[in-house]
């Protein structure tokens, strides 16, 4: 990615999502800076899906995370249900520079805030141990599961 200035990336992220929020009703967004004021992590639900996820679906939400190449931002964060045709309905989505339990404490409070209390959700989740400490500091009272592949994967690889 030559001539690509992370920086100035993250100097227009707060504009970017201002515009975001302008443009669509309901959405939620959010930056976390740490003591120094850098960029660490992200947060986005588009106000449509959010209230698509409110009203259509079923409450299961499939929470996650994929690292990034990049040296700077090194990890995805996503929270996902599936829709009435079966399909991904992506809930929330950010990104972070670490995948530490802080940081997925912090992300994981935005959707809490962003449902207000309006429906019970359980949680499907891989075996991370960052993930499932936020997920039970969060949603102290909310099913937790695991994914069963994730699981059978984790056995095989141990085996």
């Amino acid at each position: 990615m030559n001539g690509w200035d992370q920086d100035q990336s993250f100097r227009t992220l707060p504009l970017y999502l201002h515009n975001l929020k302008k443009s669509n009703y309901d959405t939620w967004t959010n930056v976390k800076l740490d003591v120094n004021g850098h960029f660490e992590a992200c947060f986005v639900s588009l106000g449509c899906v959010l209230h698509a996820f409110l009203s259509c679906t079923l409450p299961v939400v499939f929470v996650g995370s994929a690292r990034l190449r990049e040296n700077r931002v090194g990890t995805m964060f996503t929270a996902v249900t599936v829709d009435g045709n079966r399909k991904p309905l992506p809930v929330a989505y950010g990104f972070g520079v670490r995948e530490i339990v802080r940081t997925w404490t912090w992300w994981l409070s935005m959707p809490k805030d962003c449902m207000r209390g309006a429906r019970e959700v359980a949680f499907i989740s891989n075996v991370s141990n960052c993930m499932n400490s936020a997920l039970h500091d969060v949603f102290p009272n909310s099913y937790h599961g695991y994914c069963c592949e994730n699981m059978s994967m984790i056995s095989l690889l141990q085996n």
